[in-house]
């Protein structure tokens, strides 16, 4: 992601084989399998625990961007534990409405495939919500540097 400011980011292939197998990994959880759970929270931990190195080991802008993205993770769990935080975080009631036309649904006991659904939606959620939290940072970032 180096270069002028406002650049298009630029992946190399290796970045784009690993994402390909990550996203692979993260479907293949939906077939059932007793550590599937474990699984997605571990791909979920490394990409959190990778932002945190970035943010070490990033400059400037990158840094602002990465610090965003990481600051995210501890504001939902702060949140998600405390009263007034239940009101900040989603929920995902939604979750449901979109998955019953096709069988899949909560229940008592729910099934392996609605969970792996719901935990991407939250995933996804979560990983968006960083993003725009790191590009603020980021604009953050770029005013300051222009107001010098």
């Amino acid at each position: 992601m180096r270069g002028r400011m406002g650049a298009m980011a630029r992946f190399g292939t290796k970045l784009l084989l690993v994402a390909v197998a990550v996203f692979a990994l993260w479907l293949s959880t939906f077939s059932g399998f007793l550590g599937g759970d474990d699984v997605r929270r571990s791909i979920l931990l490394v990409v959190y625990l990778a932002a945190l190195l970035a943010a070490i080991y990033s400059r400037g802008r990158e840094r602002a961007f990465w610090i965003g993205f990481f600051a995210m993770m501890p504001v939902i769990i702060i949140a998600s534990n405390s009263s007034l935080g239940g009101y900040f975080v989603p929920h995902f009631g939604w979750v449901p409405y979109l998955t019953q036309p096709y069988g899949i649904g909560p229940g008592d006991n729910p099934s392996y495939t609605y969970q792996a659904i719901e935990d991407t939606a939250r995933a996804l959620w979560f990983l968006a919500l960083s993003t725009i939290l790191g590009y603020i940072g980021a604009g953050i970032y770029d005013r300051k540097l222009t107001a010098k």
